[in-house]
């Protein structure tokens, strides 16, 4: 079960400040490089980014900087099931732009798994009382062993991943990796998986989530994959031409 007010991101941090110094980077907007000393850029949940600052980013990347890029829409409030930030136009943003052009993008909608869904806990309000109580989530996807790729260290040996709201990545053959670059799929859903609209409010009624299963079960479910490693000489969207203004 998911932890009522654990921040992913804090999880991440706390792993990573055991093994390596952290550090922010500043002032890409402005004109400032990524600095030398930094080996990985961890990029969450991205809001919107001035084109400068994703030239820093490629320009990281193109001298053998290595980047994670973790996407998401909504920020939901697991108190209240609903999301505190409206989903942002990211198709349009610089980043998505720098990502495509790698074979990179990420599907506006999210991943609803029945076969691997997670017990979570949810807190509802009952008259003016908080209640915690567990929800079976199709929309949170525990990834067991056999969905996840054991050639690659990020995900050898683990006893599984927990996925919050995930968005699919587009198939490669939808979006193809440029020349000179790979795609290894790291993590993916069940083979009866369906996608579903971004909804502002998760919900926590059981009939309503009978009914969401059965319109989606009209559709056709398939494999959706979850997260990707790329790897090789990414192309440069600036290649050639000047930097943008800071």
């Amino acid at each position: 079960a998911l932890e009522r007010w654990e921040s992913t991101f804090r999880v991440i941090r706390n792993a990573l400040s055991r093994r390596a110094r952290l550090a922010q980077v500043p002032g890409l907007a402005t004109g400032n490089s990524v600095p030398d000393d930094v080996d990985v850029i961890f990029m969450v949940r991205p809001g919107p980014m001035h084109e400068r600052e994703v030239y820093a980013i490629d320009q990281f990347v193109q001298r053998g900087g290595r980047l994670v890029v973790c996407l998401d829409d909504p920020d939901y409030n697991l108190a209240y099931p609903r999301a505190d930030v409206a989903p942002e136009e990211f198709e349009g943003s610089p980043l998505a732009a720098l990502l495509r052009s790698w074979g990179i993008r990420v599907a506006a909608k999210h991943v609803w798994d029945d076969t691997w869904r997670t017990d979570r806990v949810t807190l509802t309000s009952v008259g003016g009382q908080l209640r915690q109580g567990v929800l079976s989530d199709p929309l949170v996807i525990t990834v067991p062993p056999e969905g996840l790729a054991t050639e690659l260290p990020p995900t050898r040996g683990l006893p599984g991943v927990a996925f919050s709201w995930a968005h699919p990545l587009f198939p490669e053959e939808s979006t193809p990796t440029p020349a000179g670059v790979t795609r290894t799929d790291l993590a993916w859903s069940s083979e009866s998986a369906y996608v579903t609209d971004v909804s502002p409010r998760l919900t926590m009624d059981p009939r309503e989530l009978r009914v969401l299963r059965a319109a989606l079960r009209n559709g056709t479910g398939r494999r959706h994959t979850l997260a990707a490693v790329f790897n090789g000489l990414f192309p440069s969207p600036w290649a050639g031409k000047e930097a943008p203004a800071p």
